[in-house]
């Protein structure tokens, strides 16, 4: 539901919401652009997979990754904090990010443990979730596309279905948990991930063969009952969630531990002289004289030092050491780690 709802608007461009307003794939691609031509992105993980989706648009994570909080987050911050022009009118766009992020991880809760929309259903936190999914429901039905209700277009699947699951996770909580055995609903146990992640691996037994014959189908299954540790790939349109076996093969390495990347080599990619590093006693050190960053990149530079400052301040003792880390002023410090002159200091 999440794929078709992403490739409606993505296809279609604007969609208008209940109020009137405008929800449009074009603040999506603005977004994408200026975190290109910066260099920098804001705190999202938008590429240019997640634009030019129709090569990939199967892989769930793509959808879920443009339909997220993070990229709510970033629209928000330039046209609100930042005010630049192209992103005037994207409240309504922000709007609808924020409720189908919501909607998505309402719908694959799997914690007892975790907060707000990502905990399990349960009578305690119903006060928080149910509304939310009702008002939820009532404003996928409300969308239109092109003057016509989305429900009722030929592009209804993704509202339907999205309707339909929230009246019937309505139904399983009333009955198995209001009024029932269970201390609580876990919907994440009620999608489909955990048959499609089995197919991926059998798919990956027959050399990724999507249409095998009954005898090569069961020749994949016995091999993977007899072995264990079978995890599936990150090539198939569902990524995996938990750290669950589903059957079992040997362990191997994965791509990142066959791949290892010097420091050289990313220093030699950023077009600095490795010869410069070797006269200095860090690598930091190389940076350029003067900087000059546009207000985007700045306040992304800052959220990034201080999230780096925040968790140093949570393993440091020194009240030096953490005043100079969140002051701009020069702070005496007599921390024996920073004053080692054997080492430099840190």
């Amino acid at each position: 539901m999440l794929k078709l709802l992403r490739n409606t608007i993505a296809e279609k461009g604007i969609l208008t919401d209940k109020s009137n307003k405008q929800i449009r794939w074009q603040y999506v691609k603005q977004l994408y652009e200026l975190q290109d031509q910066e260099g920098l992105r804001a705190a999202n993980r938008l590429k240019r997979n997640h634009i030019e989706w129709f090569q990939q648009k199967m892989k769930v994570s793509l959808a879920a990754q443009v339909l997220s909080r993070s990229v709510a987050s970033a629209l928000e911050f330039v046209s609100k904090d930042l005010c630049l022009p192209q992103f005037a009118d994207a409240d309504a766009t922000v709007a609808f990010i924020r409720i189908v992020d919501r909607l998505f991880d309402a719908l694959n809760s799997k914690s007892w443990h975790a907060k707000e929309f990502k905990s399990v259903l349960r009578v305690s936190n119903q006060h928080f979730w149910r509304p939310f999914l009702i008002d939820t429901r009532e404003y996928l039905l409300q969308l239109k596309i092109g003057g016509i209700f989305l429900h009722a277009s030929p592009r209804k699947t993704a509202v339907l279905g999205f309707a339909a699951t929230i009246t019937s996770i309505l139904g399983l909580f009333d009955a198995h948990v209001q009024n029932g055995p269970l201390p609580y609903l876990a919907t994440y146990r009620l999608s489909q991930d955990h048959i499609e992640l089995t197919f991926n691996v059998i798919r990956s037994r027959g050399r990724w063969n999507n249409n095998p014959t009954a005898g090569q189908f069961r020749g994949a299954y016995r091999q993977l009952l007899l072995k264990h540790n079978i995890k599936p790939t990150t090539t198939g349109n569902v990524v995996s969630q938990e750290d669950m076996e589903i059957l079992s093969v040997d362990s191997m390495p994965t791509a990142e531990q066959q791949c290892v990347i010097s420091t050289a080599d990313i220093l030699r990619s950023g077009a600095l002289q490795y010869d410069a590093i070797q006269s200095s006693d860090h690598s930091y050190c190389i940076i350029p004289d003067r900087v000059a960053l546009t207000e985007f990149s700045e306040d992304i530079v800052k959220y990034m030092a201080g999230y780096v400052a925040r968790k140093l301040c949570k393993k440091l003792g020194c009240d030096g050491c953490k005043s100079l880390l969140l002051s701009y002023d020069k702070v005496a410090c007599n921390c024996k780690l920073l004053n080692r002159k054997d080492k430099g200091g840190l």
